[in-house]
């Protein structure tokens, strides 16, 4: 499997981070990286109780997630994901880190419905919106889409 990293916004989505502690070198971002858990996304079914995400355990069974997460996001990627038997898949990840500081990349089909909806509501931000913290809402109609609410400090 090779994956291949296609920049969404060269020069505005990677000035965002511009002077927040933490995460200013090569090293602390790699790090940073490694420890990111994939969140799978998928339509929701009997099986999942209405829940649309999901990571692998240990042993590769499915441990289901909750549908609502607030958050940042700190990076979108393209990446083409091939394989030896089947033609190459785009993906769309998406990194997070939610507001207990724990760090996450939604991971879906760049051709889905839950990347289609992710794009238009991302699309649909301001730069200064961007910065902000958001939850991200995950709805079970038949095929996942993602919502943005945005959260307002008191």
């Amino acid at each position: 499997m090779t994956f291949t990293t296609t920049n969404v916004d060269e020069q505005g989505f990677d000035q965002l981070a511009q002077g927040l502690t933490g995460f200013s070198d090569e090293a602390e971002d790699t790090l940073r990286k490694s420890m990111m858990t994939t969140i799978f996304i998928r339509g929701a079914s009997a099986q999942s109780q209405g829940r649309c995400s999901y990571m692998l355990g240990d042993d590769g069974s499915r441990i289901w997630l909750p549908n609502i997460l607030r958050c940042w996001v700190t990076d979108l990627a393209v990446v083409t994901q091939t394989y030896d038997s089947f033609d190459p898949v785009d993906k769309l990840l998406v990194s997070v880190t939610a507001s207990d500081g724990t760090n996450w990349v939604y991971r879906m089909g760049l051709s889905s419905w839950t990347a289609s909806s992710f794009l238009t509501c991302f699309n649909a931000r301001t730069k200064q919106q961007h910065a902000e913290q958001v939850q991200i809402s995950l709805a079970a109609k038949g095929r996942a889409t993602i919502r943005f609410c945005q959260l307002h400090s008191a």
